[in-house]
């Protein structure tokens, strides 16, 4: 009994070489099909994977005007602010405030030193530490900043590789018109070629 046994087994284990000795030709000769064109997909643009920012922030209080440069205090030192709501003179006409009711320019912008912004306790603060202004009405918003789950952190997590920088809130959001206008996506995964059968064309992405 046992010598039968042992015999049906080596011939199950011949079999099944044979049957794998099978499969290996039919690969090596490629009797499935014809033969598979390898497809070269293009390079991805650089602009969808680029670590740069949406926006410079504007580390300075200067402005570009008719090919010179201007500090704030240039001329705001002799200019009495305004009490009136989104009133902006020739120097300022480019600016779009469409920042809900932040609708005044002394809403972020010292009174007395236009070159400062003020932090929630009306302190003056440089342009570089803007976003102790923006803490006065987005203070959720910035705890998820500090905590790293909102905004964009550049450089390295791994921190034996280098340094990690933490932007700011305007080196992404326009500080007077900060919601962000629309987007051209980034191009969809590439499908694998033996893929395409089966896959429905031409059908709108939900």
């Amino acid at each position: 009994m046992k010598a039968t046994n042992q015999n049906e087994s080596k011939q199950y284990l011949w079999w099944i070489s044979f049957v794998f000795c099978l499969l290996a030709l039919s690969f090596f000769f490629d009797v499935w099909g014809g033969k598979r064109i390898v497809k070269n997909n293009g390079s991805v643009e650089k602009k969808y994977f680029s670590t740069e920012t949406v926006r410079t922030p504007l580390k300075e209080p200067k402005l570009l005007k008719e090919g010179e440069w201007y500090r704030c205090n240039d001329c705001h030192q002799s200019i009495a602010p305004s009490d009136v709501k989104k009133s902006f003179f020739s120097a300022h006409e480019s600016v779009n405030l469409e920042h809900g009711v932040n609708n005044h320019c002394l809403s972020c912008h010292s009174r007395d030193n236009r070159e400062f912004l003020v932090d929630s306790h009306g302190d003056d603060i440089d342009f570089t530490r803007s976003e102790l202004s923006c803490i006065k009405c987005h203070g959720v918003v910035y705890n998820d900043w500090v905590s790293g789950a909102h905004g964009r952190i550049n450089g390295y997590w791994d921190k034996t590789k280098g340094a990690a920088e933490k932007v700011t809130c305007v080196a992404c959001h326009d500080p007077h018109a900060p919601q962000f206008k629309s987007m051209e996506p980034s191009p969809a995964p590439v499908i694998l070629n033996y893929l395409n059968s089966i896959v429905q064309k031409d059908e709108p992405h939900e």
